[in-house]
């Protein structure tokens, strides 16, 4: 039996950004076969003024973040917000607020697993990318969390053909412990253009490399 793990959150809090999410997606009706970015605000903010399209391009990128979430959410909405685009890739970023609102660095992975199993079985061939959490000046409280979730991230990846973790190096602190700044909005949360620069560096070459270059 999977082991139960508590959540510690209201799974409807976010509910209206979902609806909004499903309405978006329902009037462009995309093709199946896209590269799904998927997770929390790391990914909402690659949306604006469309970041990620540009970055992407020429691949075909969707993008169904949402607000705060976590890996809980994450899994409570696949059925919404990624099984109905049908990607061939997906991107996946959780685990930078899950620390921050008390769930354990082995909660996230199994909770991320049941998702990754669940898009296994719907999606035949479906290939996973993970992002590993970046070390935010504002997180600095659960870095220690935080290293230790990124290190059992690299340890699940290795477990499996069709996982690859990127890693980010210029989003973790520097050989002196700071934050690299230069890449932080006002907030020391969440990434600024600069900041989505380096991810691009880090991301979409191994996308390239996953579909050979087809959009």
């Amino acid at each position: 039996m999977p082991e139960l793990i508590p959540t510690r959150i209201d799974l409807q809090r976010l509910v209206g950004e979902v609806e909004a999410l499903e309405a978006s997606w329902k009037k462009v009706q995309p093709e199946p076969g896209a590269i799904l970015f998927y997770g929390s605000s790391t990914m909402v903010c690659w949306r604006e003024d469309g970041l990620l399209e540009q970055q992407m391009a020429p691949l075909r990128a969707l993008n169904t973040g949402f607000g705060g979430s976590t890996a809980d959410e994450a899994l409570y909405y696949y059925p919404r917000l990624v099984y109905p685009l049908r990607p061939s890739v997906l991107v996946y970023y959780e685990g930078d607020n899950d620390l921050a609102l008390g769930y354990k660095p082995y909660e996230v992975i199994s909770l991320s697993h049941r998702l990754f199993e669940w898009a296994r079985a719907d999606l035949p061939g479906i290939q996973f990318v993970i992002i590993p959490v970046k070390e935010s000046p504002s997180r600095r409280e659960v870095l220690g969390e935080i290293r230790a979730l990124n290190q059992l991230w690299r340890d699940y990846a290795a477990q499996f053909g069709d996982i690859r973790l990127v890693e980010t190096p210029a989003l973790t602190l520097d050989e002196h412990s700071n934050a690299r700044g230069a890449y932080y909005r006002e907030d020391d949360l969440h990434l600024n253009p600069l900041g989505y620069v380096q991810l691009e560096c880090y991301v979409k070459p191994v996308l390239l490399e996953l579909t050979g270059g087809r959009p």
